[in-house]
């Protein structure tokens, strides 16, 4: 195996889904090898974009909806309990994670391979994040 094909791997890990916060936030309980486990809060990003969701807490009504119906999506495609898989993004040694609020971005696969950020975009749930989404 090479350098470049050993580096390709790294930050893909096997996971349980906790939960859903929203439609771009997610609990997991992350399985690190060496019987070691984390459970980390992730901002769900797509395989080529970060994403958002419309929020939960809006005062708009009608984003309040959006908001759920991409939550109702991603809990449909990944419930609660199931396995996945979590990729996360290589940060600098010492630095923070690049999500706002402390979070890691991260991209969670089925065990399929679908990759829920990508699916959410293509479906209308979500749209590419830009400063100032809200």
């Amino acid at each position: 195996m090479t350098p470049h094909e050993i580096e390709s791997r790294l930050w893909h890990y096997r996971a349980v889904l906790l939960g859903w916060t929203d439609g771009d936030t997610f609990s997991a309980e992350i399985d690190q090898g060496f019987n070691g486990t984390t459970t980390q809060r992730l901002r769900l990003i797509g395989s080529a974009i970060a994403l958002d969701t419309p929020e939960l807490r809006s005062p708009d009504p009608e984003i309040r909806r959006r908001g759920m119906a991409a939550k109702n999506r991603a809990e449909g495609m990944l419930p609660p309990g199931s396995a996945c898989y979590v990729v996360t993004k290589k940060h600098a040694k010492g630095a923070p994670p690049d999500g706002a609020f402390g979070r890691y971005l991260a991209q969670l696969l089925l065990p399929d391979g679908t990759n829920v950020g990508d699916a959410l975009l293509a479906e209308g749930h979500a749209e590419p994040y830009r400063r100032g989404n809200s």
